[in-house]
């Protein structure tokens, strides 16, 4: 039986760019926060130059990109937003 998935959820522009707001990577175990990001590339191209932008957030709570990810972990990868109350 294979691994559990990484689940990484997508917002705002990632989301848009990708096309829907989760995606499942297969990464081995452990692969680090960059290495899931250059696979999600792999399947949504039109969200590599967007990476400089992007804050990772490993089950809730932001890391580095040289954080260790495990299988059936969840990993969110945010861009900047603004916005507020009128």
């Amino acid at each position: 039986m294979s691994a559990d998935p990484i689940r990484v959820l997508l917002f705002a522009t990632l989301r848009q760019q990708a096309g829907r707001s989760t995606v499942d990577l297969r990464a081995g175990q452990p692969a680090s926060v960059a290495r899931c990001w250059e696979l999600l590339c792999e399947q949504c191209p039109a969200l590599a130059p967007l990476r400089d932008a992007v804050r990772p957030a490993l089950n809730r709570s932001y890391v580095t990109w040289e954080a260790l990810v495990q299988p059936g972990d969840e990993l969110a990868f945010i861009p900047p937003v603004s916005g507020g109350a009128l």
